[in-house]
């Protein structure tokens, strides 16, 4: 039947489902989109279960929604009017962090990667063996927050 089983909350999946469709392969064989979007799926997960404590319809609720008994108290108490209007929040509030971060760093990537003296300054990188911050957030694989992102390697 797919709902009432207590399972994954459906707002995540929904959510997830977004990430799929709009940075997803595209293509059969796209590994890089279909590596971005199990990762930012991920981030998903991580950070509403660190705000909630659970990614969990029987542990954010309370109740085993896959029992009868059990969903028609949650239902009785109000857990899906009270409860769940902020978890859908909380998936948009993070869908929407992650949407912008994939943006500005697309943006970035591209920007430099256009710029006329973007093929010197990657030899130079190559040569010296290192990389500066920018050349961290460009061509990182996508981790943690906007916060993070010079941290990446």
């Amino acid at each position: 039947e797919g709902r009432r089983m207590g399972g994954t909350c459906g707002t995540l999946t929904g959510a997830a489902l977004v990430l799929g469709l709009e940075y997803g392969p595209s293509q059969p064989g796209d590994a890089a989109a279909k590596d971005r979007t199990y990762r930012e799926t991920q981030r998903l997960q991580r950070r509403f279960i660190e705000r909630h404590g659970s990614n969990q319809c029987k542990e954010l609720l309370g109740n085993d929604l896959s029992d009868e008994e059990a969903y028609q108290q949650a239902r009785a108490e109000g857990l899906f009017k009270s409860r769940c209007p902020g978890y859908v929040q909380t998936a948009v509030d993070l869908l929407e962090e992650i949407i912008q971060l994939l943006t500005h760093i697309s943006s970035l990537h591209s920007a430099i990667h256009h710029h006329p003296v973007a093929p010197l300054l990657l030899g130079l990188i190559e040569r010296l063996g290192t990389r500066p911050a920018i050349g961290r957030i460009v061509d990182m694989p996508l981790c943690g927050g906007e916060a993070e992102a010079h941290h990446c390697t």
